[in-house]
């Protein structure tokens, strides 16, 4: 069993850590999707998935998990988390414990994050994902604390010219293109798990910041500034550049 590394919940490994970990605690709105995928061989058994309450201790829900079959021959077992109560959980699957996450409906919180959705579009390029289920795109859900900079943007243009013999100039075709930097974990810095998501989740077919279609920037990868040093803290920045809207049916299911 392994736990699909684009569930936007970490899950911890087994291994020693230096330095001060981070304080940052992940946050969703109580109104967010979460989806939780789990990879699991044909002869492996599905294994329940519960949410506890970190003050209590207490099962919080037990998530329901539907099952689909991989080309490969192994499962996924997949379910979206939603509909819980403000306050402060964590998933349990068998002896694997996520790290704990906040739900709150509180927007002044809200408000200083950016919500990612993200699609792997089909199911024949990962054999660690489900991306798609009865014809219908499954968008896994990944709140950040940040958004875009100013002085991150950048416009640029694709065109073709050419000159004709009375020295007019005919543009062929020309688009327009907008460049963002996204900054991800403002002062304070986020875990170093942050920036591996965000680079696995730029791969996927379909991003949606804040109900935005944008990709990668080129081969442009997340720079990582580490908030002090012995502290694994870090703010990352992506750029990005924003999609012109083209309406495909996996939009109906943002």
């Amino acid at each position: 069993m392994i736990i699909s590394p684009f569930n936007s919940i970490f899950f911890i490994g087994h291994r020693k850590f230096s330095g001060i970990a981070s304080r940052y605690i992940q946050t969703f709105a109580s109104t967010d999707r979460v989806l939780i995928q789990i990879i699991r061989a044909s002869g492996e058994h599905q294994r329940p998935v519960v949410v506890v309450d970190e003050a209590t201790g207490v099962t919080a829900k037990t998530l329901v998990m539907g099952t689909k079959a991989m080309s490969n021959g192994a499962y996924v077992d997949y379910c979206y988390m939603e509909d819980l109560a403000d306050g402060l959980y964590h998933i349990n699957v068998d002896d694997l414990d996520s790290i704990p996450f906040r739900v709150t409906s509180d927007s002044k919180i809200l408000d200083s994050t950016v919500l990612i959705k993200y699609c792997v579009g089909n199911n024949l390029r990962r054999t660690d994902v489900l991306g798609i289920l009865n014809s219908a795109p499954l968008y896994f859900s990944f709140r950040v604390p940040g958004g875009f900079v100013d002085d991150g943007v950048s416009f640029t243009v694709d065109n073709e010219q050419f000159i004709t013999a009375e020295a007019d100039i005919v543009e062929l075709y020309s688009l327009e293109n907008y460049q963002k930097k996204l900054m991800v974990g403002y002062s304070y810095g986020v875990p170093i798990w942050f920036g591996a998501l965000l680079n696995k989740l730029l791969t996927c077919q379909y991003v949606y910041i804040d109900g935005v279609r944008h990709v990668r920037f080129e081969s442009s990868v997340p720079q990582k500034e580490q908030v002090l040093i012995g502290h694994n803290s870090f703010v990352f920045s992506q750029m990005l550049q924003e999609v012109l809207y083209n309406k495909h049916f996996i939009d109906d299911y943002l």
